[in-house]
C-alpha cells in the first residue's frame, strides 16, 4: 500500500540546503532511517532503490521511508534486460557493488544504500562510488571528528562494506550507541 506523505523536505533536501544543526539531530535522523529500513526488511520487503531522497523528514527530526519495495518490482520487470535496465534510475553512489554486477536487490544492498544516504546526511553531498570506498570513509570520519555522532562513526563503515554479509552489523552498531 502506497500512501502520500505530507512533507516539504527529504533528507537530501535538508542535507543540501541547511544541514543538520547538531550531532544529536543527526543521530536522531540516522536512527530513524535505520528503524524504517529494519521495519521494511522484517516484512521481507527489499526496497532496492534507497537514496537520501527516499526519506521524508518529519517535524520532529525523524523521517519516513517512501516507495517501499519498488526496486524489487523493477528487478522483476527488467530481469531479462540485464543490469543496465535494473540499475536505471538508481544513483551511482547508492548502488551496492553487487547491483552494478547485475545481482538482484537484497536487504544487504539496501543497507549499503542506507550507508550512502547517511553519508549524504553527514556531508550534504551526494556521494560518488569513490567517496564510499573504505579508505575514503575512514578519512572523512577522521576529519569530521566530534561533529559525527558515535552511532554514525560506528555504523557507516560497516554499512558501506564491499562484503554484503558484513553490512547487517552496521544496523546492530547503529542501535548499540
Amino acid at each position: 500500500v502506497l500512501e502520500e506523505v505530507e512533507t516539504k523536505d527529504t533528507v537530501a533536501d535538508v542535507a543540501l540546503n541547511e544541514g543538520f544543526d547538531s550531532a544529536a539531530s543527526l543521530d536522531r535522523l540516522v536512527r530513524s532511517i535505520g528503524r524504517s529500513m529494519e521495519a521494511l526488511h522484517q516484512q521481507r520487503i527489499v526496497h532496492g532503490a534507497i537514496s537520501a531522497d527516499s526519506f521524508h523528514m518529519r517535524a520532529d527530526g525523524t523521517c519516513e521511508l517512501a516507495h517501499g519495495g519498488l526496486g524489487t518490482i523493477r528487478h522483476l520487470e527488467a530481469r531479462s534486460d540485464g543490469p543496465e535496465a535494473l540499475n536505471a534510475g538508481l544513483r551511482a553512489g547508492a548502488r551496492a557493488p553487487e547491483l552494478a554486477a547485475g545481482d538482484k536487490p537484497t536487504a544487504a544492498s539496501d543497507r549499503y544504500a542506507l550507508g550512502a544516504a547517511m553519508y549524504q546526511a553527514v556531508t550534504g553531498v551526494e556521494p560518488s562510488p569513490a567517496d564510499l570506498e573504505p579508505g575514503a570513509v575512514s578519512e572523512l570520519l577522521r576529519s569530521l571528528g566530534a561533529a559525527v555522532p558515535t552511532s554514525v562513526r560506528g555504523s557507516l563503515p560497516r554499512l558501506l562494506s564491499p562484503e554484503p554479509s558484513k553490512r547487517a552489523a552496521g544496523l546492530t552498531v547503529l542501535h548499540r550507541f
